[in-house]
């Protein structure tokens, strides 16, 4: 009878670890460089169709030449975050970088006035910022959460899907697998961008992830789980 019990009570234990494991297995998946509409019109719909919101970290000076679809993915329950006014480098990270060099007052600017805009659209104020092509140093990451009120996200668990290099659907979502089935944990913050190829790529990426029983998060929710973003 102790046996029975004590058999019992390891697979009790083994479902349960088993669980707190699986709910654990979190993925943020993220976009950069919008709003597109012509990425937007087909990607909505599908996040929506598959009951996941996602992060879109959003350039102001497209954001205010496409207002309707920032305020329609915010009233879809999707984030809206900060990627800068223009695209510009908020640092330049080596001496060997294409970045040019900037003062802090226009960085705080440029992360300023994007700001304004989406909470102006949303009654949302950001509280990330990703820079433009991750070009960050240490002291300007410092600087800038020193004087806004935002934490900057810079790397990490980040997989770069290189959407913006690949032409072909099939390489992107080969790398983005390849990448987690290499990296250790299950907590990763997917790099996108609203591109058409990346549409294409995208429910091949999600139906992999739910297979293997992620659960699809905002960037706000994955900081709560992760601190390293």
């Amino acid at each position: 009878m102790k046996r029975i019990l004590s058999i019992l009570l390891i697979f009790i234990l083994f479902i349960f670890v088993s669980g707190a494991l699986c709910e654990d297995k979190i993925v943020a998946l993220t976009f950069d460089d919008g709003p597109n509409p012509s990425f937007l019109v087909k990607a909505l719909p599908f996040f929506q169709e598959e009951n996941i919101k996602v992060t879109f970290f959003v350039i102001g000076s497209r954001a205010k030449e496409y207002p309707q679809w920032i305020k329609r993915a915010y009233d879809e329950g999707h984030e809206i975050e900060n990627h800068s006014w223009s695209h510009i480098c908020l640092a330049r990270p080596s001496q060997k970088s294409f970045c040019p060099e900037i003062s802090l007052e226009r960085a705080l600017s440029e992360i300023n006035r994007t700001r304004e805009l989406i909470e102006e659209l949303t009654g949302y104020r950001t509280r990330f910022l990703r820079p433009p092509y991750l070009a960050m140093t240490e002291k300007r990451k410092r600087e800038i959460e020193e004087n806004i009120d935002i934490k900057v996200l810079v790397d990490s668990n980040l997989i770069d899907s290189l959407d913006w290099a690949y032409k072909d659907p099939l390489r992107i979502k080969e790398k983005v697998i390849r990448e987690v089935k290499n990296r250790p944990g299950n907590a990763y913050v997917i790099l996108f961008h609203e591109k058409k190829t990346t549409m294409l790529a995208l429910p091949d990426i999600v139906k992999y992830f739910k297979e293997k029983n992620y659960k699809f998060v905002r960037i706000d929710e994955f900081v709560k789980h992760n601190s390293k973003v």
